[in-house]
C-alpha cells in the first residue's frame, strides 16, 4: 500500500528548497504549491512590518485564544484546504515547501499526529551566502553573512534535531548532488517515498503550470537542471573571509556531508 502522508521540505534560503518542490510538483502523485506561509504569520514572524497591527493572526488574539487555539483550529483548517486542493487536482499526496519548515517541525507533528516524511535540503554554507548575497532577501535576511549564517545553523540543528527522532520518515538531500547527477538522486529520493521515478519531471519542472508565488524567482531562468553555483562561495569569498565563517559550523558541515 502506498505511502500518503505528507510531504514537507525544509532547508533554508537559496538551497534548492524551490528547485525540489517544483520537481516534485511535476510527479503524477504529487502536489506541491508555491511557498505558503502558514506558520510565519501564525507566529507573527515578519520583521518590519508596517501592518503587523493589522493582520489576522494579531487581531485574532484579541480572543482569549492561546497560539495552540489557533494552531489546533485554523491549522486543521490549512489541512483540510491542501487536501481538497490535491484531491480536486487528482494527486492523491500534497507537499508542502518553505525553506523555514526546519522551524516548525514540532507544530506540523502536533498538526499531524498520523506522521509526515520530512525532506531537508541541504547546501554548502558558502555557496548558500552567496547566493543569498546576491537574492538580498531584505524582508527575510539580515544584511551580514555571519547573521545569516546563524540563522542557518539554527535551521540545520532544528533539522538534525527531528531527524534523529524520526530517521525513518526523514531524508537529508544535498542540493550539489541534486544538480550534478539529477537522475540518480531523484530516483534515491522516490525509492525512499515509494514512489516511482517519472523521468519527464526533468522537463515538467520548468512549465509554467508549476506556479511561482513568493518563491525564488533564479529557477524561472533555467528550462534544465545544472550545478553552475556549485563552488561559488570558494571564489566570492577570500579564503581568510571563508575560514572564518566556517569555524563555527564544523558540526553541520559533518552531519550534512561536506
Amino acid at each position: 500500500m502506498s505511502d500518503l502522508r505528507p510531504i514537507i521540505i525544509g532547508g533554508f534560503y537559496r538551497c534548492g528548497t524551490t528547485l525540489l518542490r517544483r520537481l516534485l510538483d511535476s510527479h503524477s502523485q504529487i502536489h506541491c504549491p508555491p511557498e505558503i506561509k502558514f506558520f510565519r504569520d501564525l507566529r507573527l514572524e515578519f520583521q518590519d512590518d508596517p501592518y503587523a497591527h493589522l493582520r489576522f493572526f494579531t487581531t485574532v488574539r484579541s480572543l482569549p485564544a492561546s497560539t495552540e487555539d489557533l494552531l489546533d483550529t485554523i491549522g486543521q483548517g490549512y489541512l483540510a484546504l491542501r487536501q481538497r486542493i490535491a484531491d480536486r487536482l487528482g494527486k492523491p499526496i500534497w507537499a508542502d515547501k518553505d525553506p523555514e519548515n526546519a522551524l516548525y517541525l514540532e507544530q506540523w507533528r502536533m498538526l499531524l499526529p498520523a506522521g509526515f516524511r520530512y525532506i531537508h535540503m541541504a547546501r554548502y554554507p558558502l555557496d548558500m551566502l552567496a547566493s543569498a548575497r546576491e537574492a538580498g532577501f531584505v524582508k527575510s535576511l539580515p544584511s551580514e553573512p555571519e547573521a545569516v549564517l546563524d540563522r542557518w545553523l539554527t535551521n540545520c540543528r532544528a533539522a538534525r534535531h527531528h531527524m534523529e527522532q524520526w530517521p525513518d520518515d526523514s531524508l537529508l538531500l544535498r542540493y550539489d548532488d541534486l544538480v550534478r547527477a539529477p537522475v540518480e538522486t531523484l530516483q534515491h529520493l522516490f525509492s525512499w517515498l515509494e514512489l516511482p521515478f517519472e523521468p519527464e519531471i526533468l522537463d515538467l519542472f520548468a512549465d509554467p503550470a508549476r506556479g511561482t508565488g513568493i518563491e525564488d524567482q533564479k529557477t524561472l531562468q533555467f528550462s534544465s537542471i545544472h550545478g553552475a553555483s556549485v563552488g561559488r562561495g570558494a571564489r566570492e569569498f577570500r579564503p581568510d573571509e571563508a575560514r572564518r565563517l566556517l569555524t563555527c559550523c564544523q558540526p553541520e558541515l559533518k552531519w550534512s556531508g561536506y
